[in-house]
């Protein structure tokens, strides 16, 4: 790990510090300090289509970058609030309900975070808003990449009357309005090495929020081997006995979630002496 990679670690650091003051993970935000689009949705109630509605959604502040392979607990507040004819809700006795597979995406990856009604306001006009607030459930973020934060294409309002279950209101649309828009970047790797007896070198390598996957290769001299991680993020290379006393120079090719590596801390190659 190289004077470059301890300042990735530390921007790293820096992001998730945003991710919370930020308000990525804030359950608690208010307008100023939200993202907020509204969308609209074609609905159908009990298979017959009932008009299109608008559909406002906020969350707190979402930040511009992130680490990729970071796991977010359930603690991003959610609120959504659908304009519908008041007509509509009277007529089936319509008081409550639920969302239950309510989920925005970032990039392929859906995020759950189911609705309940908190309460439903007459505007005064024939409509009504039906107000609904959430958190999410556990997701990661995917591979390093930007990402667009959609609402979702499809949802269903479980709605109920006096507690008990009344008409469902499916909803859709072929263009999910975006919330905001996240840049997600490589976690800085660190891999040791260690040489054993019997001409092995251990490798290990780790990262902050995950654990890395794929490729390590070293070289003796001319020579090149390679030999995948495990599941740990270990792996141990086995060199022939002739090799013995000489060199080896390791680097990590890193993987969609983790940055390679190949320098110490002092910006020298990673090697060893063959055992």
């Amino acid at each position: 790990m190289n004077l470059r990679t301890i300042t990735a670690r530390a921007a790293g650091a820096g992001a998730v510090t945003a991710l919370i003051a930020g308000g990525l993970v804030a359950a608690t935000s208010t307008t100023a300090d939200a993202a907020e689009v509204t969308g609209s949705y074609a609905c159908t109630a009990l298979g017959s289509p009932v008009g299109s509605f608008p559909l406002s959604v906020s969350v707190p502040l979402l930040p511009p970058s992130a680490p990729a392979g970071m796991t977010i607990t359930p603690l991003l507040g959610v609120e959504a609030h659908l304009v519908v004819p008041s007509v509509l809700l009277q007529a089936a006795g319509i008081d409550g309900g639920t969302v239950d597979d309510f989920g925005m995406t970032l990039g392929s990856e859906t995020i759950g975070a189911p609705l309940t009604v908190t309460d439903i306001a007459d505007n005064g006009d024939g409509t009504s808003t039906v107000n609904a607030t959430g958190i999410n459930e556990t997701f990661t973020t995917p591979r390093a990449g930007t990402y667009d934060v959609k609402l979702p294409t499809a949802f269903t309002f479980s709605s109920t009357s006096q507690g008990n279950p009344s008409v469902p209101v499916a909803c859709s649309t072929a263009d999910p309005a975006t919330l905001g828009t996240v840049a997600l970047s490589k976690q800085a790797s660190e891999m040791t090495v260690k040489a054993v007896k019997r001409h092995r070198v251990i490798v290990t390598v780790t990262n902050e929020y995950s654990t890395p996957s794929g490729k390590v290769v070293a070289k003796v001299g001319k020579k090149a081997f390679s030999e995948k991680l495990d599941s740990n993020g270990k792996t141990v290379f086995t060199f022939p006995k002739a090799l013995k006393g000489k060199k080896a120079v390791f680097s990590y090719k890193g993987d969609g979630f983790t940055a390679g590596d190949s320098k110490d801390a002092l910006g020298k190659p990673i090697s060893v002496i063959i055992k």
